[in-house]
């Protein structure tokens, strides 16, 4: 089975090259957000990565005093490149891109530190 989705995400690539495959989880880490309803997204490779995190605030229903995270790799990429080019650098072999989250309270009282990671 899992061959099969392989091979569909390849000929699905092939088919649309603009469109990025992603996966996204929480951290296991944090448990002040919800986990997402859901997990799979295609998205525009021209996205930028604080788009798709306005995306993952809406899916989730945050309020607007807590802030989200998104890292790859243990690092958090910068909100004003594309999810185009993290694919390129941190695609799994899968041909997907694996991303978590995570929160902080936006007025102190953090729940993300280096020791996250």
């Amino acid at each position: 089975m899992i061959q099969i989705k392989n091979n569909q995400l390849k000929e699905f690539l092939l088919q649309h090259p603009d469109r990025i495959p992603i996966i996204i989880h929480r951290s296991k880490h944090c448990k002040t957000i919800p986990e997402i309803n859901k997990t799979n997204f295609i998205v525009s490779s021209d996205l930028l990565v604080a788009n798709f995190i306005y995306i993952i605030r809406k899916r989730l229903k945050l309020t607007p005093d807590m802030a989200i995270f998104i890292y790859i790799n243990n690092t958090i990429p910068s909100t004003t490149v594309t999810v185009g080019s993290l694919y390129e650098e941190y695609k799994n072999q899968d041909g997907i891109l694996y991303l978590e989250y995570t929160s902080e309270n936006a007025f102190g009282n953090s729940h993300f530190s280096e020791n996250t990671f």
